[in-house]
């Protein structure tokens, strides 16, 4: 195997870095740019893709397809559609004397020079997921692939410098006795995907730096199986979870706490659900993932020789293929082999224990990346949570913790340091600057910081600070708050809301109700809704500014003013007309109630369909400015109203305060 050599890693953090140094990648123009050119390099790849994944892993393309493209091409989406408010500075608390009268934000910045380290499971998704978190951030890195995975490793090699930019981000290819070498670097993040053990000695390498770090790594992910639990709906979302990529997967099921009550029934669902998975042959299905290498073919066929639990299903291998069947083992101790490391491979150890004594092992080793329990209790849902830690929790599934969009993923303790996915990764890549204009003027407000200090100073400095000796809890920490004073704070934090929700009731609906029901339409994905029907709403204009809407020439018009004398005299409902390029005709497309109709009568929902052609290009219906029209009747926000509202709120701030 050709591994890049010192001198062109060398070389390859050199360019890096230098770039860097430039400013070119913090613009958000490059890192849209990239973040484009990366969701097309894995649209054109994707049968390549697909052809090295079977070639290291005997990986299916569904399975292919589904994680290390989709799951890459969503990332890049993701990213493009939220960089501008995930870039944007931020404004703190205006309650601080300093940010109230200074300009005061919190700058995103890169990091810097980050490092890109990836497993050899899921190779693809691994390394290409947390660049694309660096580019987010404006960052430049140098991308190291699993050299265990070899045909994937040379593929990234390959298309990376053809579609990204080669002078910001740079693949290098290594075995273990180069990493010293590339460890060595003076890096300003580094992202690691891999075992605990590599994990601590990359944590070590880069303390000699303070350079930060995120640790992706593992951990013996239990399930707990209480005998409140769906046990057929249980049995099958673990073997499909055990069945996925043989179990070689940082956060599958590693073993099954099975309440002795529902044990048997357990088991005989896993045992039939494998099956139905294996498509009922015990010969290598072609859809089944093999052991990565031989070394841990050895190391999954030693733990289960030497393990003193009852093997109930499975155990069937090759060596010469590295095919290992997913593998049932019942009667398995705390002390068994198979529990004395973390599986990562398709072998399932069951363990006897109820709730409390699943709870109690698992509390006695390092927090897992991902804990599963299958319950219908939610008090039992409330003790896991309570009295476990771990990187996350699927409840009654597998897996789907990871995948939830707009949530963190990571490990804690052993299993990981820190975590990625959407914003939470560009925060990984990102140094929160705070940043502090202080206007001239202030210096009447600052002067008396300056020497020589007094006993007035100290006095003024104090007072500016603010009042430190009224505090709402006593030395015992009890809160002191008088009834009054609650009270008083409470109506104060409801003043506004609700005087604006009285302003703007109109013959009993509300704005806000209008636009909730108008943004039935706004979700991503969704192909066909029903759209109530909207009553009593007020005559507005909806304003779209969707650059797809305005290619279309797409418009809101209200319906006509006028109405049969047997309907309801309510206000005018909308409708969205689209008008035709070609006959200049006007087409529906949107928003049409016909006549008032009981809203509990479920035949007063119109259908749309979004998937038609005269939605084509109108991805969002509602995205969206909505503004009142000039009517005489419609309620006035008036600057009575809100001094008005402010002057309660103030005043009941102020009795909570000194209650």
């Amino acid at each position: 195997m050709n591994y890049t050599s010192e001198s062109l890693v060398d070389e390859a953090y050199l360019t890096v870095s230098e770039t860097f140094s430039t400013h070119r990648t913090k613009p958000l123009s490059w890192r849209i740019d990239q973040l484009r050119k990366t969701w097309w390099m894995i649209e054109d790849n994707k049968d390549r893709i697909e052809q090295v994944l079977y070639h290291d892993m005997h990986k299916h393309k569904q399975e292919a397809l589904s994680v290390d493209a989709a799951g890459i091409q969503g990332a890049c989406l993701e990213a493009l559609q939220h960089l501008k408010e995930w870039a944007a500075d931020e404004k703190p608390n205006r309650t601080d004397p300093v940010n109230l009268f200074t300009s005061t934000r919190i700058r995103k910045e890169p990091k810097g020079v980050a490092l890109i380290m990836s497993a050899w499971n899921y190779p693809f998704m691994e390394l290409f997921e947390p660049m694309i978190c660096a580019i987010s951030a404006g960052c430049t890195m140098v991308l190291k692939p699993s050299e265990l995975a070899e045909a994937s490793q040379d593929l990234i090699a390959e298309i990376v410098p053809k579609y990204l930019d080669q002078d910001a981000i740079k693949v290098v290819t290594s075995g273990p006795a180069g990493m010293d070498h590339i460890l060595s670097k003076k890096w300003d993040h580094i992202f690691f995907t891999g075992s605990t053990v590599v994990g601590k000695i990359i944590y070590a390498k880069a303390a000699a730096n303070l350079t930060t770090v995120t640790l992706e790594l593992g951990g013996r992910g239990p399930a707990i199986v209480t005998a409140n639990a769906d046990i057929d709906t249980a049995a099958k979302r673990i073997a499909s979870a055990k069945f996925m990529n043989a179990g070689q997967i940082c956060l599958t099921v590693n073993h099954v706490f099975v309440d002795p009550s529902v044990k048997e029934q357990f088991i005989a669902a896993l045992v039939k659900y494998f099956d139905l998975f294996r498509s009922g042959s015990s010969q290598q299905p072609a859809h089944y993932s093999h052991v990565i290498n031989e070394r841990n073919f050895n190391r999954l066929d030693r733990l289960l020789e030497q393990s003193k639990g009852k093997i109930i299903y499975g155990a069937e291998r090759d060596a010469k293929t590295r095919y290992f069947s997913p593998t049932i083992v019942d009667g398995v101790l705390p002390s068994d082999s198979l529990m004395t490391e973390e599986l990562f491979g398709p072998i399932l150890p069951i363990l006897d224990a109820t709730l409390d004594e699943a709870i109690s092992y698992t509390n006695k080793y390092d927090h897992p990346l991902a804990l599963y329990g299958f319950t219908t209790s939610r008090a039992e849902k409330d003790k896991i949570l309570s009295q476990t830690s771990s990187g996350g929790v699927t409840l009654n599934d597998c897996l789907l913790h990871m995948t939830a969009k707009g949530t963190p993923f990571g490990g804690v303790g052993a299993s990981g340091i820190g975590a990625y996915h959407g914003p939470y990764g560009f925060k990984e890549f990102t140094h929160l600057r705070t940043v502090v204009d202080v206007p001239g003027w202030m210096e009447i407000l600052f002067k008396f910081r300056y020497p020589p200090y007094t006993n007035e100073k100290a006095a003024a400095f104090a007072k500016f600070l603010g009042p430190v000796t009224k505090v709402p809890f006593d030395r015992h920490g009890k809160d002191t708050t008088s009834l009054i004073g609650r009270v008083t704070g409470l109506l104060a934090k409801l003043t506004i809301p609700v005087l604006l929700l009285v302003l703007l009731r109109w013959k009993g609906a509300a704005a806000l109700d209008l636009i909730k029901d108008l943004k039935i339409a706004s979700f991503d994905g969704v192909t066909s809704v029903h759209i109530e029907e909207i009553h009593n709403c007020m005559p507005v204009r909806i304003c779209y500014i969707h650059d797809s809407l305005r290619m279309s020439n797409a418009s809101v018009e209200k319906a006509p003013a006028s109405v049969p004398a047997d309907m309801d005299s309510r206000p005018p409902t909308l409708v969205a007309v689209d008008t035709n390029r070609e006959t200049g005709d006007k087409e529906l497309c949107g928003l049409s109630p016909a006549t008032p109709k009981d809203t509990n009568d479920s035949s007063s929902r119109e259908e749309f369909d979004f998937a038609s052609e005269e939605f084509a290009n109108i991805p969002d219906l509602v995205r969206n400015v909505v503004s009142f029209e000039d009517d005489p009747s419609l309620p006035v926000i008036t600057f009575r109203s809100v001094l008005l509202s402010s002057f309660f709120c103030i005043i009941g701030s102020a009795a909570s305060q000194i209650s």
